[in-house]
């Protein structure tokens, strides 16, 4: 059964808040749509959420991008790694995922191992 876990939130400087959120998805179908990930925002419609901004897919370890050549292609593993930038999210909310709601951990800084990925505003 597909699972996905959230094991980091970290806190990004950006003109509006915003985190980089890393997970590992095992189990994945080849269908799995990260634009599907979300977080509900009391008395908005689900098409105003927010969703994913500058999705990573990285290797095993978290410490490399799984192909550099095409960040956001899904791997062909079933389990991997992803990281993505959330603006406004509610650290006491869940995330909404394809496989389920997941709890957020407590915030905590972003690991060098992850230093090759920046926050660039979208356009």
């Amino acid at each position: 059964m597909p699972q996905v876990e959230v094991i980091g939130v970290y806190p990004v400087k950006a003109p509006e808040p915003c985190h980089l959120i890393e997970l590992v998805v095992a189990d994945a179908k080849s269908d799995f749509d990260v634009g599907k990930i979300t977080q509900a925002i009391d008395g908005r419609p689900r098409d105003n959420w927010q969703v994913p901004w500058d999705e990573h897919f990285l290797n095993e370890k978290g410490e490399a991008l799984f192909n550099s050549n095409a960040p956001s292609e899904v791997p062909a593993s079933s389990t991997f790694r992803l990281v993505f930038f959330l603006h406004y999210l509610n650290i006491n909310k869940p995330l909404i995922t394809p496989y389920g709601s997941v709890p957020l951990p407590k915030l905590s800084n972003k690991p060098n191992r992850l230093s090759f990925v920046v926050y660039e505003p979208p356009c």
